[in-house]
């Protein structure tokens, strides 16, 4: 297949960890590479090494004992979707990364994010391998990890169940501004931001304070609907508070819209 561009490989089922490896090198021009699975029990390493590789997308809810995890080596790599990943190992070389979309994942990420400028990370606690530390965690090891980010997206739950916020849990924020912050940050949306959430709240005003570069930050929210006079006043207390804030940028224009 030597001139294949485009392979998405949808709950296949592997022979060993060879043949996933003579399948990929027989497409030396592959640009798209899409991989789900599900329950895998011939496959230890799953070796993705394809020098061509721009896009690739990933879910796999794969927990078999025998599955250790995946070795990527694709330094042309520019976009990563991950919707789901929760192997005990991930080895990411892709040193060109532009964007970044991470829905629910463990913390197994290499540390090979340095060029990521766009990073979207969805916060719904459902969607947070549970076993592993909060999404703001996540958010924490991203920061420090993408020195060249530029824009950030976060992306909440459309409904807040009464169990969504769990006390004790603590945020351990960065140990020192992360570079992202100091010189690229320009853009930061937050979708289905919720009002009453003091770790959200905690989270957006680290962000504003330390943001240098920041010109834009959106907090938008679903429609308020006839008699949540509570939601409304709550959703008015944060907004005061987060314009209360004294930003490290002095350009940043706050947003707020109902979606």
């Amino acid at each position: 297949m030597k001139s294949l561009k485009t392979l998405h490989l949808i709950h296949a089922f592997y022979t060993n960890d060879e043949s996933i490896c003579n399948l990929l090198s027989g497409c030396p021009r592959l640009e798209e590479l899409v991989v789900e699975r599900s329950c895998e029990y011939s496959v230890k390493f799953f070796t993705i090494k394809v020098p061509s590789l721009q896009r690739f997308r990933i879910y796999d809810d794969n927990d078999e004992d025998e599955f250790v995890g995946y070795v990527i080596d694709t330094p042309s790599l520019k976009y990563l979707e991950i919707g789901y990943l929760g192997c005990p190992q991930f080895s990411l070389n892709a040193l060109g990364l532009l964007a970044v979309y991470i829905a629910r994942v463990s913390n197994v990420i290499s540390e090979s994010l340095v060029s990521v400028r766009r990073l979207v990370l969805n916060v719904s606690t459902s969607m947070i391998y549970t076993p592993e530390p909060g999404w703001y965690d996540l958010l924490t090891w991203m920061l420090e990890h993408s020195p060249k980010l530029q824009v950030l997206k976060l992306v909440g739950k459309y409904r807040i169940k009464p169990d969504y916020h769990v006390l004790g849990w603590e945020w351990n924020k960065p140990k020192s501004v992360p570079e992202c912050l100091l010189s690229h940050l320009e853009t930061f949306v937050w979708r289905r931001y919720d009002w009453k959430g003091e770790k959200e709240e905690e989270v957006a005003t680290y962000l504003l304070k330390n943001a240098r570069g920041l010109k834009n930050a959106t907090f938008s929210t679903g429609p308020i609907e006839p008699g949540q006079l509570v939601k409304l006043k709550q959703r008015r207390r944060t907004r005061k508070k987060l314009d209360g804030v004294l930003k490290a940028s002095n350009t940043c224009h706050l947003v707020y819209k109902f979606e």
